[in-house]
């Protein structure tokens, strides 16, 4: 393996990991918040956890053909905003929109806490679909 495929395989590696203790962090607040000592799957909560818990506003609006998802810093309400594209069935490739939608409101959970305390700007780099698909 090439060092530069090393490199590569290695921040794969550590993008998966950060995205696991994301996730279990997220999990282990909602157990604490409601009492509960069996969370209910990522899948079904993950809208409230985007809201009530990272603070961010969830809409489900057209995208561009290929944008599954974007953070966007609102500087109006000094708040982000996760768009979650309402036609994701119609972009190519795409058999399990629901899961893709999931996955991909995961994904901006990773902006939403990593990259809006440093850039506040209304446009983040889109998850686009000929970078992900399922």
């Amino acid at each position: 393996m090439s060092n530069r495929a090393e490199w590569l395989q290695r921040r794969r590696e550590l993008a998966w990991e950060h995205g696991r203790q994301l996730r279990n962090r997220l999990l282990s607040e909602y157990s604490k918040t409601y009492t509960i000592s069996r969370v209910p799957p990522p899948a079904k909560i993950i809208d409230e956890l985007l809201t009530d818990f990272l603070g961010a506003e969830l809409r489900y609006d057209p995208l561009p053909s290929k944008v599954f998802a974007q953070t966007e810093w609102m500087s109006s309400s000094g708040r982000p905003r996760v768009t979650v594209n309402s036609v994701t069935s119609d972009i190519e490739g795409v058999r399990d929109a629901d899961g893709v939608q999931n996955v991909a409101k995961w994904h901006e959970t990773m902006h939403v806490v990593d990259d809006l305390h440093i850039v506040r700007i209304d446009l983040q780099v889109p998850l686009r679909a000929s970078h992900h698909r399922r």
